[in-house]
């Protein structure tokens, strides 16, 4: 969140919190050793591979790839819905070995960054023009993910108070559910409330009601 300024832990799907570390140590075979930092690997992943290493038949329907095969993702998504549910804001990030792109359902926002030139992420391009065919690329591949994992993420609700959205910026005029200056409100009663409206508007979006 720092690196970034934020001031609460919210739809944070940069580099530093997606891009973690994977280590692996097959005690059948210690003399498999080295590091990949080019293979794309999402947690889906982790079910097939252990299945794969002790030599048991996955189950059927895994979405995950298994980092034994020789050919692993173009390709990885990440997702995000809410942090307690004192607010929901869903986030979905697909990026590539070149280019990531952020969408955010509040707001209808976009981000797009070129992890070669800018691993920073400090220069967003879905504004710029000239990124217009990237973006249109990227924007097409969410939603064929969304469309092939069945994920109605584009008909998920935003269930937000507006006030935590009002304040003007800074940590110290900051407000909402773990703002220092409301005593770090928590109102479990507001989150089973959210989490319940969510998960009745979530399943009637996959079921294709209004």
């Amino acid at each position: 969140m720092a690196a970034f300024g934020l001031v609460t832990k919210h739809v944070a799907l940069y580099e530093n919190a997606v891009n973690i570390p994977l280590a692996i140590r097959d005690p059948a075979h210690p003399e498999r050793k080295g590091t990949d930092r080019e293979r794309l690997v999402s947690n889906l992943d982790l079910f097939p591979t252990l299945c794969a290493l002790a030599g048991i038949e996955p189950p059927p329907g895994l979405p995950g790839v298994p980092l034994t095969a020789a050919k692993g993702r173009d390709h990885v998504v990440s997702e995000w819905v809410s942090e307690y549910f004192n607010a929901v804001s869903p986030g979905r990030m697909l990026a590539d070995r070149r280019f990531k792109y952020i969408h955010y359902r509040e707001g209808d926002g976009e981000e797009l960054y070129d992890l070669k030139n800018d691993p920073g992420e400090t220069r967003n391009l879905a504004p710029l023009p000239e990124f217009g065919r990237t973006l249109a690329h990227y924007r097409a591949l969410l939603r064929e993910h969304v469309a092939a994992t069945d994920d109605a993420y584009f008909e998920l609700p935003v269930i937000v108070d507006r006030k935590y959205r009002s304040h003007a910026a800074g940590f110290a005029n900051h407000t909402g559910p773990d703002a220092i200056t409301e005593g770090r409100e928590t109102a479990p009663e507001r989150g089973r409330r959210n989490l319940e409206t969510y998960l009745k508007a979530a399943a009637a979006a996959r079921k294709g009601e209004k």
